[in-house]
């Protein structure tokens, strides 16, 4: 079921979750585990950024998002990195920061979370 927020949804949340077996890169040998993409709709607002710079040149940005998991309501909690892609057009990468309600899971926590969704607070990260 999706969100009633989900006409408004401004993103995809993809995260590489681990799946059955391993793969060996031709060209260096090395095994790496097989993953499988899971992906989410989500309504973000941007509600902080920083810049730091590392290197000249560089300038390396951190924008923390905050809002809800559209389609499907519920996340998995399974994957801490994802890509988020905006519709606007800009990638970054995600840390997913917190999954939860400040209501928690039960009571009026699991009353909001089956009607709007799962909240979520991520930070994304790009260079310019």
């Amino acid at each position: 079921m999706a969100s009633p927020l989900d006409a408004f949804s401004n993103g995809d949340l993809t995260f590489q979750i681990p799946a059955a077996g391993t793969t060996t890169d031709p060209d260096t040998g090395n095994v790496v585990a097989n993953t499988t993409p899971d992906t989410y709709r989500v309504f973000l607002k941007e509600i902080g950024a920083t810049v730091q710079q590392s290197f000249a040149g560089v300038d390396v940005r951190t924008v923390r998002f905050e809002g809800y998991i559209t389609d499907p309501q519920l996340l998995d909690d399974e994957g801490m990195e994802a890509v988020l892609e905006m519709d606007q057009g800009r990638t970054y990468t995600a840390t997913l920061v917190a999954s939860r309600s400040p209501f928690g899971r039960a009571g009026i926590g699991a009353i909001l979370e089956g009607s709007l969704g799962h909240q979520v607070v991520l930070d994304a990260v790009w260079q310019e």
